[in-house]
């Protein structure tokens, strides 16, 4: 599920996520919700974003990661050395 309800470019920058989500969390909680999952996986670098969920769903697992679109830049960015093929 995409925590940004309104559709964008390619990507959306960390403030803006922060707006969405504060803007739709209501609705993000209500789909979680109805989703009802053992699990729950936080792709994203706004922390806030995971902090709300773990405090919301104290009783399920929750998993914060680097979302996949961003992981490069993220990875150049922190220094961590990328896998070699």
């Amino acid at each position: 599920m995409n925590i940004n309800k309104m559709g964008s470019s390619d990507n959306t920058h960390g403030k803006d996520l922060d707006n969405y989500f504060y803007e739709y969390k209501d609705y993000i909680f209500k789909e979680i919700d109805l989703l009802n999952p053992n699990v729950i996986v936080v792709m994203t670098k706004v922390s806030c974003v995971f902090s709300e969920i773990k405090k919301k769903y104290k009783d399920k697992k929750i998993i914060e990661m680097v979302h996949i679109g961003v992981r490069p830049q993220f990875i150049k960015n922190n220094g961590r050395a990328k896998n070699k093929r």
